[in-house]
């Protein structure tokens, strides 16, 4: 259990960081096509891209998945009532 434990976190944190790369390189792309003159949308579409991504994987939202894991955890080890 703890093994699997240690490789869903670690898949975690790469999916993390997978995620703020492509975000980054979605927005590389979309400045060089601003640039072009290919249209504000792209741009516009990128930052809301990137606002996603760090609003879904970037290090606050980790702290709310740990602190929702703590208190499951922690309710699982209070005996029952009942």
């Amino acid at each position: 259990m703890s093994r699997n434990r240690d490789y869903g976190e670690w898949l975690g944190r790469v999916a993390d960081w997978a995620g703020l790369l492509g975000a980054g390189f979605l927005l590389i792309l979309a400045f060089v096509a601003y640039l072009q003159g290919q249209g504000v949308l792209w741009m516009a579409a990128a930052v809301v891209i990137v606002a996603t991504n760090l609003f879904t994987f970037g290090p606050r939202s980790r702290k709310r998945r740990e602190a929702k894991e703590r208190a499951r955890l922690a309710r699982e080890r209070e005996p029952a009532d009942g």
